[in-house]
């Protein structure tokens, strides 16, 4: 009878425990719907000491592992909090089915959200989380991804273009670092690619350093792949996207430079003529009138001469102001009514882009010549621009370099326009940067087969 008692007893105990709570640690991708849009966003939920904490990246708003507040998750309801300038955005949701739906609120503004939990992939190739010290304050957080042959390896190091960007380059959900990764490393070529300068892992501030400072954080990433013994630091190079192509033209005009350069979307004219011609480009795309062009186009530039001169630049605050009125006023009214302070919208916006303007970054990058250091380039080279490239032109960049690469006699080069690709080397009909946020999250089919059929021999690997 006593045993029995104790049984009972013990069976009693088991039938009060709570079942444990289901764990929703790993990446989740979804989107909240407010006002009419829709923006992309994911959330990486992690245990860390008991403790449920989680991170938010939102590409389209170049957002990145941005930390979340009052996290919790019971088995069903799942909560949390983003603390932004635009006020407090709550999260509340349920979790059934392996997907997670609920309200979402921030000011006076009400939506929807969902979440869809990622299964991680199964790669053919191993990873390492690694980190690299750069200068004083600032350590660039990255992924290697190493090939699971015999090295030492060739290397190679992605650059990204302008602004803050993480380490897969994501663009509206697209990463194209991410796929030039999964296609280089099962080829027997390692793969560096770093969160940019206050970017998700990475310290330091992200509007402060000039293109030129961004040059000495690619020369301390291969340092840190030349002492690493599963690379062979001879066959260490760069493949940059647009604005990284000008950190590659500088490091690569180093007597230490490395060993090839692969250029996408690079520019070859100075940042005034890039600027402009994306300017008429682009809003041609997307529809403005060439009259409205004509006087963007003649704002801009007394704008980048007040910049030079130091003279009359916030006077032209206003006239930006006034001229992007004018433009929003052709907006569809389904458009206008997601503006609900107009002047306000305005008036942040116009501040936001003046401030870019004003940065070190963009002074640096106004003014400089790639042609300087092309000049002095002696690594094998390619250079690829999509056909329908509006912000970085293919024929007048490609026109350009082949001129300044030939005068310099340089010999091995290869110079290429890849067709129906736009600035992001996706198939597109137009190039149209409204078009970006549509298309498939890949490669224009041959791309990736020009950049193997390119690199491969000239690191002395079979194709």
């Amino acid at each position: 009878m006593r045993i029995a008692a104790v049984l009972l007893s013990c069976l009693s105990f088991l039938a009060c425990e709570e079942e444990p709570v289901p764990s929703i640690d790993g990446l989740w991708e979804g989107a909240v719907t407010v006002q009419g849009a829709e923006i992309g966003f994911s959330v990486k939920f992690a245990t860390l000491d008991g403790e449920l904490t989680a991170t938010m990246d939102i590409p389209s708003q170049m957002a990145y592992r941005l930390p979340l507040q009052n996290v919790s998750f019971d088995g069903s309801r799942v909560y949390f909090e983003l603390d932004s300038p635009a006020g407090l955005a709550t999260h509340e949701g349920t979790l059934a089915e392996g997907r997670i739906t609920g309200a979402f609120k921030q000011g006076g503004a009400e939506g929807e959200f969902f979440l869809e939990y990622v299964v991680p992939e199964e790669l053919p190739y191993d990873t390492q989380d690694v980190s690299v010290e750069t200068g004083p304050g600032v350590t660039l957080a990255g992924t290697l991804s190493l090939p699971r042959t015999e090295g030492p390896h060739p290397a190679v190091i992605l650059i990204t273009g302008s602004g803050p960007e993480n380490r897969d380059e994501e663009v509206f959900g697209f990463k194209p670092f991410k796929l030039l990764a999964d296609y280089l490393t099962p080829l027997g070529v390692a793969v560096l690619r770093c969160d940019d300068r206050g970017v998700g892992g990475s310290t330091g501030s992200g509007t402060e350093p000039t293109t030129a400072d961004l040059a000495g954080d690619v020369t301390a990433q291969m340092d840190f792949l030349a002492r690493r013994p599963e690379i062979d630091p001879g066959r260490i190079g760069l493949l940059c996207h647009s604005e990284g192509s000008i950190i590659a033209y500088m490091v690569a005009a180093q007597t230490d430079g490395p060993a090839f350069i692969i250029l996408l979307g690079g520019p070859a004219c100075n940042g005034e003529k890039i600027v402009n011609a994306q300017l008429v480009l682009l809003s041609r795309a997307e529809g403005a009138t060439e009259e409205q062009i004509a006087k963007s186009l003649d704002l801009q530039n007394r704008i980048f001469g007040a910049l030079r001169s130091g003279e009359g630049y916030d006077e032209l605050k206003g006239e930006t102001e006034r001229l992007m009125r004018e433009s929003l006023a052709d907006l569809p009214e389904e458009e206008l009514a997601k503006i609900p302070d107009m002047d306000a919208y305005v008036k942040a916006t116009v501040e936001a882009q003046f401030a870019a303007l004003d940065s070190p970054w963009f002074r640096f990058f106004l003014d400089y010549d790639p042609a300087r250091d092309l000049a002095k380039i002696t690594c094998p080279l390619l250079a690829v621009w999509g056909e329908f490239d509006l912000q970085v032109p293919a024929e007048d960049n490609r026109a350009r370099m082949e001129e300044v690469l030939s005068e310099a006699g340089h010999t091995d080069h290869t110079l290429e326009i890849f067709p129906r690709a736009n600035h992001l080397f996706q198939e597109t009909q137009t190039g149209a940067f409204s078009e970006y946020a549509e298309l498939p999250k890949e490669f224009a089919p041959g791309f990736l087969d020009l950049i193997s059929g390119w690199l491969l021999p000239r690191v002395g690997l079979p194709q």
